[in-house]
């Protein structure tokens, strides 16, 4: 495994200690502004309290103007009441709360992974320094103001091709719409969607998926250092399989945007009479989607995963074939006593030896195993529940996803 070449900021030197403060949540400049608006406390994140704000922010005013339109629970002349659409509800209340509490989860995954790569040995002495660069490199693109512009503008699209989605949206929510100069034009509760809820929803979502990216760079700068792997190691990834602890922490994510999918598509089946069955494709795309982009950068390790299995199946070759030569010279040709077999640590040599080698065999190319990809379809599974509930026994579904799954 090849070492990396020095970055050219000659502070990484002088790096903080070996990922103990590491962050991917706190390094941005969206998390400072928070701080600097009192709505995080020094080392206190205030996900709590966060969470509530923000969701009451983004769906309390069109809750207020739904109410005083008449338009919150019951079906009127104007259309179809607030209620009745799942998207608005689980985006501010559910989705967005959920983008907020995530980041204790996350980070502490996140400070968990970076400290073992040195607390296992798997970054030793001698890869200390590249190791502190790799850190910092990290906080350097996570702390990118040009990245957060490149959010926003991306949000702002959003927001434009928003408006015009709610317009055709409005349709079905005709109290979203005021008639105007024999046209129509969004109403205040309108506005408040596409101008507030929706971007607060899609800036979250976007912050979250770059810091994925920023943790997957990290995790390509790691993998080209020459990594101390045990190709022993029960795990059966050479000790790497920690790592798939980071994308299982970022399940509430997915959940969170599985449950905005999950809403858009109940909406549909229970008012609108849509087939629940013609979302299939899409379900199994976006999971597919899911898998790549939450399991794809564990296969940088890949590499040096086989090379370290390759280099361990030759020189364990060479020590088992060596072992059972002595055993067979000394208890076959020279034909000692049971007794004496009996007294020596030969027969457990060979089997250690022979189990250790089973490992080796058996070792994965991506430090991923059953348990992250169960978490990864639960995650996109369990919010399609209550729509699939909504045509089909929830029982039936259960079991036969605990049958598929598990």
């Amino acid at each position: 495994m090849e070492s990396v070449a020095k970055p050219a900021n000659s502070g990484c030197a002088n790096a903080r200690s070996l990922g103990s403060d590491f962050s991917v949540v706190r390094e941005s400049p969206f998390f400072r502004l928070q701080t600097a608006l009192g709505l995080t406390r020094g080392q206190r994140a205030g996900v709590g309290r966060r969470a509530v704000i923000y969701a009451l922010l983004a769906w309390l005013p069109i809750a207020i103007y739904a109410v005083t339109h008449g338009a919150l629970l019951y079906e009127t002349a104007s259309g179809e009441p607030l209620l009745w659409h799942y998207g608005i509800q689980v985006r501010a209340l559910v989705a967005i709360p959920i983008l907020i509490l995530a980041e204790g989860t996350v980070e502490k995954s996140i400070r968990s992974v970076v400290g073992q790569f040195s607390e296992s040995g798997i970054v030793d002495g001698t890869q200390a320094e590249p190791y502190r660069c790799a850190l910092e490199e990290a906080r350097q693109i996570s702390n990118s103001l040009a990245a957060q512009v490149v959010l926003i503008v991306v949000t702002g699209t959003g927001v434009f091709f928003g408006y015009g989605t709610s317009m055709l949206v409005g349709e079905s929510i005709p109290w979203l719409l005021l008639a105007q100069n024999g046209g129509q034009s969004l109403t205040f509760a309108g506005w408040w969607y596409v101008l507030v809820l929706l971007p607060l929803f899609s800036f979250l979502a976007l912050q979250w998926l770059w810091r994925w990216v920023v943790w997957a760079i990290f995790l390509r700068r790691v993998s080209k250092l020459k990594l101390k792997l045990v190709p022993t190691h029960s795990d059966r990834c050479g000790g790497l399989l920690f790592l798939q602890t980071a994308p299982a922490a970022f399940a509430g994510l997915i959940f969170a945007l599985a449950a905005v999918l999950a809403s858009e598509w109940g909406h549909e089946v229970q008012f609108h009479g849509v087939d629940i069955y013609s979302f299939k494709s899409l379900l199994i795309g976006f999971a597919l989607i899911i898998m790549v982009i939450f399991v794809g950068p564990l296969l940088a390790f890949s590499g040096c995963l086989l090379r370290t299995k390759r280099q361990a199946l030759r020189e364990y070759s060479v020590l088992v074939a060596r072992q059972g030569r002595l055993f067979q010279r000394r208890w076959i040709e020279d034909k000692r006593s049971d007794d004496e077999l009996g007294g020596t640590r030969d027969v457990g040599t060979l089997a250690g030896l022979r189990n250790s080698f089973e490992v080796i065999s058996h070792m994965r190319l991506v430090p991923v195993d059953r348990t992250l990809l169960i978490t990864l379809a639960w995650s996109v599974i369990l919010p399609m529940l209550p729509v699939i509930a909504l045509k089909l026994p929830i029982e039936d579904v259960l079991r036969k996803l605990a049958k598929t799954l598990l």
